[in-house]
């Protein structure tokens, strides 16, 4: 008794410590674990993971930004016109006959040196740089949908393992402890038995409440992935 005693002080300094309170500050009952669940669909997920996940935003925005730069590349292989209205007037001739003033008008191209080598350079450099950024983006995606699969197959796991112990195990281990508690009573089981199923039932319970922190891990890992609060 004194044993477990100074294991809760101890414990109840570090959680104390965790949350920035006195060491010595009375924690009180601690409230049982309550198991959450989801109500999104899988399809749903994946729909929040684009909308939410600051990566994928700008990963898309550089695709948009490199199909711009596609765009202005492509222009590159326009040649500049250049257009030009000149009015000359004439002065009179010696003849006394007056001059015929006249309109001109000029059309000039130009064409860079390397036309049009040095824009198709530039504008495969701008593909190339648009494809990396999709790839990088559908890796992303490819990744996180694996990791979204992964958490929901264990989020499952841990729920089969739930209500295996809550609705089997306990309740056997439970009558198995009624049963010696019981048979001690009249004298047909002895103390050592009767503290063994005892621990029996406590070491269920315990397992019970891991398995549930581990779903409760588990969904906060999802939440992360998909940037979202699911509950």
């Amino acid at each position: 008794k004194i044993s477990l005693r100074q294991k809760r002080r101890s414990l109840q300094a570090k959680l104390n410590s965790l949350v920035n309170r006195p060491a010595g500050k009375p924690i009180g009952k601690i409230q049982s674990i309550r198991m959450d669940s989801i109500s999104e669909s899988r399809q749903n997920l994946t729909k929040l993971v684009t909308k939410n996940r600051p990566f994928l935003k700008m990963l898309r925005a550089q695709i948009r930004q490199s199909g711009e730069m596609i765009r202005l590349a492509r222009k590159n292989f326009l040649p500049d016109f250049s257009l030009g209205i000149a009015y000359t007037q004439r002065n009179r001739l010696r003849n006394g006959m007056p001059g015929v003033d006249y309109v001109s008008a000029m059309v000039s191209v130009n064409l860079p040196v390397y036309f049009p080598k040095k824009q198709s350079k530039k504008l495969e450099e701008t593909r190339l740089q648009k494809r990396s950024v999709e790839e990088s983006y559908q890796n992303a995606l490819n990744n996180i949908d694996f990791q979204i699969e992964n958490t929901l197959a264990l989020m499952e796991k841990n729920k089969r393992r739930l209500a295996l112990l809550k609705t089997g195990i306990i309740p056997q281990a439970s009558q198995s402890l009624n049963a010696a508690l019981m048979g001690y009573q009249v004298g047909k089981v002895d103390f050592l038995t009767l503290l063994n199923n005892q621990r029996t039932l406590f070491s269920y319970e315990i397992q019970y409440d891991q398995v549930l922190a581990d779903f409760e891990k588990n969904l906060a890992e999802l939440e992360a992935i998909v940037g979202k609060k699911l509950f």
